[in-house]
């Protein structure tokens, strides 16, 4: 029977309260690793020793992904090769996708683009939102199988704050996570850091 509204040990780790004070460079490790464990988790490979992991400051090295690949040994070597080939780039599609890891699913994305001056200027926003606290707690929940109320978290994240938590939650935290989990707004900003 799935659990609700009950936090893990580590929670918060040091990195959710330091993270007020943290450059470009630090959100970015950050975001990457947990972009890592968003691909582990959609690919059935995450154990919670590598979440935890991420949460105490360091980034373990996840396992790689692999491809089964049948192989039919009367076959032309040219003909398997294409085969492997097809499988291959077909499995390298897959790491960051954030619908295969279930933690972004049925979110609203906006239809302006993500605004690079805007992470670069407003860091604090991202902590003042709990991004990584809610990104690490709903990674978590999917694998405890616990389940986390939107009031709740509400609750843990904001308890002195006269305001709606869950619209928060709902219009803020959610979709600005689930933005920055993806990839190609990490490599983006990377860029954009490489410039200045």
């Amino acid at each position: 029977m799935m659990k609700r509204n009950s936090l893990p040990s580590w929670y918060p780790a040091k990195c959710h309260s330091e993270n007020l004070h943290w450059g470009v460079s630090q959100w970015i490790g950050a975001l990457s690793h947990r972009s890592q464990l968003v691909r582990a988790e959609a690919e059935g490979t995450l154990v919670e020793e590598y979440l935890e992991a991420v949460m105490r400051g360091y980034c373990p090295v996840i396992p790689a992904a692999t491809v089964l690949f049948p192989i039919e040994v009367g076959q032309p070597d040219t003909l398997l090769f294409r085969r492997f080939s097809e499988a291959l780039e077909a499995a390298r599609k897959q790491p960051y996708s954030l619908a295969g890891s279930g933690i972004c699913q049925n979110v609203a994305h906006q239809k302006s683009k993500f605004k690079l001056l805007s992470f670069m200027v407003g860091l604090g926003r991202l902590h003042r939102l709990r991004v990584l606290d809610w990104i690490d707690l709903s990674l978590w929940s999917r694998l405890s199988d616990v389940s986390l109320d939107a009031g709740y978290l509400g609750d843990i994240f904001w308890p002195d704050e006269e305001i709606d938590r869950r619209y928060r939650l709902a219009t803020g935290t959610r979709p600005l996570a689930c933005q920055l989990l993806g990839q190609s707004v990490i490599y983006s900003i990377s860029m954009v850091c490489n410039e200045l």
